[in-house]
């Protein structure tokens, strides 16, 4: 089964990807994100501080950075990688 969360199914302005998840910035600049397991698409959970105001995305293997309209970046994931 490949269908998607419904979290993921929507417009995006910007999408970004790294080695098994996704992210989306919605119309909002809402952070919406998703991995693929080898079985079924997982929604999950971006920090709350990207829940409005994104103006920008980017991903690595094991995560996730989001620009903010005042300019400060919140970086989240596995803390074992250097960002």
């Amino acid at each position: 089964n490949n269908t998607l969360p419904a979290a993921a199914q929507g417009t995006f302005v910007s999408i970004a990807a790294g080695r098994y998840h996704f992210l989306g910035v919605n119309p909002a600049g809402r952070v919406v994100t998703w991995s693929h397991s080898y079985s079924l698409p997982t929604a999950l959970e971006a920090p709350s501080a990207v829940s409005i105001g994104v103006i920008g995305i980017a991903a690595g293997e094991n995560f996730s950075l989001a620009l903010l309209a005042d300019g400060t970046v919140t970086v989240w994931g596995q803390g074992s990688d250097p960002v």
